[in-house]
Parts: C-alpha cells; sequence; structure tokens
C-alpha cells in the first residue's frame, strides 16, 4: 500500500512539473500610485539603432535530497525599434542564435537533442506593435509565424521519437510527451491573434518590464499586474511588490526589484484542468479507472502548489532599456521544486 501511494505521489509530482509552466501571464504592469523619493525611468530607444542582448534560461529540479536535471539554453537575440507613433512602437525581435546544454547529464544524447529542439525558433522574425513603455501590445506578422509553427511540429514530433530512440524519454511517457507537443506547438499555430501575441513575446515582455516607470527609492510598493486574459489557466498574483534599490546618478544607472507570488487555488486548479486536458488528448480511455494521483481541484496535489517570482534589473537611465537581468521563478510542490532563471546581458554592438 506504501508502495502503491509513494507511487502516486510521484506520477502527481510529474504531472505538475510538465504542465505547469505554461499557465502563467506574461509580464506587463500598470504603475503604482506613490508620493515622495521616487524615480521616473524613461523609455526612449532610438528608433532603428538595434540593441543584441544575449539570454540564458535554465532549469532545475529537485526532490529536496538530490537534484535531478539541470538544463541551459543560450540564445542571443537582435531588438530594434522599427518606428514610433503617439500609440507606441513598433519592434522586430529575432532569436540569431541558440544552443543547449544538459550540465551533469549521463545522457550523452541529451545535449545534441535539446540543441536541435532549441534551435527550431532561431532565425524567425517576430514584429509586433508595443505600447510607450516597450511592452508587447500585438504580434504583426501572424501568417508567418503561423507557417514557421506547422512546420515546427513535424520536426518536433520526429524529435520525440529520437528521445525515445535515446532513452531520454521512456516509452511510458512518450504518449504524454507527444500529446504535450500536439496541444503546445502545434495549437500556436491555430490560436487566436490576441493569443499567438501573448504566448510568442514573453521574452520582450520581460525585458522591459521597468522602463518607464515611475518607482519608489529605498522602498518596495505595491503593483497591479496588467490583467491577463480570460481563458482558463491564467492565475493571477496576490502579492506583487517593486522598488529601486539602488541609484548611481553618475552611470546613470539604477537598479530594479521585483517579487510576485500567485494565487495558489487558482495556479493549482488551473495545473490539474490543463494536466486533465493534455492527459485526456493522449488517449486514456474514458473506462479506465481514474488515477488517484492525477491532480484535481482540492486534491493534495493542488492544495500544496506554489508558485512565487523574483527579478532584478539594471536599467540605463538614458533610454530606459535594460543592460542586464536576473528572473527566477519557482514552483513548489510539496519537497519538490522547479527553478526557473532567466539572465539577459546586453552585448556590445
Amino acid at each position: 500500500m506504501a508502495q502503491a501511494e509513494g507511487r502516486a505521489r510521484r506520477r502527481a509530482a510529474a504531472y505538475i512539473f510538465l504542465y505547469a509552466t505554461a499557465l502563467l501571464p506574461g509580464l506587463g504592469w500598470t504603475a503604482a500610485a506613490g508620493a515622495e523619493d521616487r524615480l521616473a525611468i524613461p523609455f526612449a530607444p532610438e528608433i532603428g539603432v538595434e540593441r543584441r542582448y544575449e539570454i540564458v534560461r535554465s532549469q532545475q529540479r529537485s526532490d529536496g535530497q538530490r537534484l535531478e536535471r539541470t538544463l541551459e539554453v543560450r540564445s542571443r537575440v537582435r531588438l530594434t525599434p522599427l518606428s514610433r507613433n503617439r500609440d507606441g512602437f513598433l519592434y522586430r525581435f529575432v532569436i540569431t542564435e541558440t544552443e543547449a546544454r544538459a550540465p551533469g547529464s549521463t545522457k550523452p544524447g541529451l545535449a545534441p537533442l535539446l540543441s536541435r529542439l532549441a534551435a527550431l525558433t532561431t532565425g524567425v522574425p517576430l514584429v509586433y506593435r508595443a505600447d510607450p513603455r516597450g511592452r508587447p501590445r500585438r504580434l504583426v506578422n501572424t501568417r508567418e509565424v503561423r507557417q514557421a509553427f506547422r512546420g515546427m511540429l513535424s520536426e518536433l514530433q520526429g524529435l520525440v521519437r529520437s528521445l525515445t530512440q535515446a532513452g531520454v524519454i521512456s516509452r511510458v511517457e512518450r504518449p504524454n510527451v507527444e500529446a504535450n507537443v500536439r496541444d503546445s506547438l502545434g495549437a500556436l499555430a491555430t490560436l487566436p491573434d490576441d493569443a499567438l501575441s501573448r504566448q510568442v513575446l514573453k521574452d520582450a515582455g520581460l525585458l522591459f518590464a521597468a522602463g518607464g516607470q515611475d518607482l519608489a527609492i529605498g522602498r518596495f510598493e505595491a503593483f497591479a499586474p496588467r490583467p491577463g486574459p480570460p481563458a482558463a489557466g491564467q492565475a493571477s498574483a496576490v502579492e506583487a511588490r517593486r522598488g529601486v534599490t539602488s541609484l548611481d546618478a553618475a552611470k546613470r544607472q539604477a537598479v530594479v526589484e521585483l517579487r510576485i507570488a500567485y494565487d495558489q487555488a487558482q495556479a493549482g486548479a488551473a495545473v490539474a484542468a490543463l494536466a486533465e486536458r493534455l492527459i485526456g488528448a493522449a488517449g486514456r480511455p474514458e473506462a479506465e479507472p481514474r488515477d488517484p494521483a492525477r491532480p484535481s481541484p482540492g486534491s493534495p496535489a493542488v492544495e500544496n502548489f506554489r508558485v512565487t517570482e523574483s527579478g532584478r534589473y539594471l536599467i540605463d537611465l538614458r533610454d530606459g532599456q535594460p543592460i542586464a537581468l536576473q528572473y527566477r521563478r519557482t514552483t513548489a510542490f510539496g519537497e519538490r521544486r522547479l527553478v526557473e532563471a532567466t539572465r539577459v546581458e546586453r552585448l556590445r554592438r
């Protein structure tokens, strides 16, 4: 009995960590009202001037006693404001290089397969409208992006087969992974324009989270996340605070830090709903008894779910654009944790 319960808990954790990261909305905030000791950060990028950034994303999973897996994806991007009007900016965002690796992995085929996966979006230009603070509003070249995603889907399906043959994905895991591929990348090609924009412009939203803001100096204050779409699976923040923690007038630079905690019940329920939909898509017969480990509203898998985020931005006060940033999201389920870290540095021209 104890062994069966242990297996059930492990399956629940696998379901949660497989589907959780797609649930939370992208960044984009409205300024909070305040009074004394404030810094008005401008946002004034020079039109036609390209900025280059290196973005490093990593994932670490642990069960409280050991580190299970570490993944790292390193990308170089080019970001260019093409034009400006009273409503905001027209931007182009392109990933030019991508490399993935699995530090410490005992599976020799994992790193090249990850690099192949990460490189699928390299070279696909994203042209989008942004508000006066640089925050993405709407993807413009939706047709081109949809065509690219359709091509990526067939490549990913081949990748899943290769991962299975290499032993990275077990034959038991393969149906769920295939369902996840179909539901995520395959669905992107048919999303409504606004939903497609939110999905593909997350990196751009992360970059421009602090420019054009009026922030408190030396203290944290509450702020309101931009309202997310009414679609299921969007968790709202229950606590969000930010402030200027360092100011260098000589260098004309400022450090902005933020902390966010998401609504536990919404996030957990969203995990349950999405896991149910994706696992069903993998072909589970309706007559099959329900797996007690499957997360469902009110279950321990949902009640113990926690999501927090923190960020640190070094901002150039000449134009409000980031020089560097570090962002961290922690998803916790009991003693199990998934830590997703993003590090961004501006490159010299």
